[in-house]
């Protein structure tokens, strides 16, 4: 029984991963990459009422400056003046993403671990 749960559970994290992938504007065709500015920064508060901080990013699209805050929250105070790449979906401009590494990443952990547990759990069933 618990084999068979972590096949479908592997299956679950799989389809969740292409989903993100899918919906990710750093993976669409149709998505702006464009240079912003960390302007300033928003405090905020955790559920546990410590202080986050959010950035507020500044960048031009078709010639005017689009002024948002991001909807990531960090422990530490972004760096004003930081220039950093976004990906826009000009569908929604005022959604950017911001372009890293992990951002990139993240689909992929959660294919990857998804293709692992279903093949182990798959494999463990029939050897049984």
């Amino acid at each position: 029984m618990g084999l068979l749960l972590l096949f479908f559970c592997g299956v679950v994290f799989t389809a969740f991963g292409f989903y993100i992938l899918k919906i990710s504007p750093l993976y669409s065709k149709k998505a702006i990459t464009l240079d912003a500015l960390v302007v300033d920064y928003a405090e905020g508060r955790d559920r546990e009422g410590k202080i986050m901080y959010s950035a507020v990013i500044e960048y031009c699209l078709d010639g005017q400056p689009v002024r948002v805050k991001e909807s990531t929250l960090t422990s530490w105070k972004p760096k004003i003046g930081k220039k950093i790449k976004i990906k826009i979906n000009s569908a929604e401009p005022e959604k950017p993403t911001r372009v890293t590494f992990f951002n990139y990443l993240f689909p992929w952990f959660f294919i990857i671990y998804g293709i692992l547990s279903s093949c182990y759990g798959a494999a463990r069933l029939i050897i049984k």
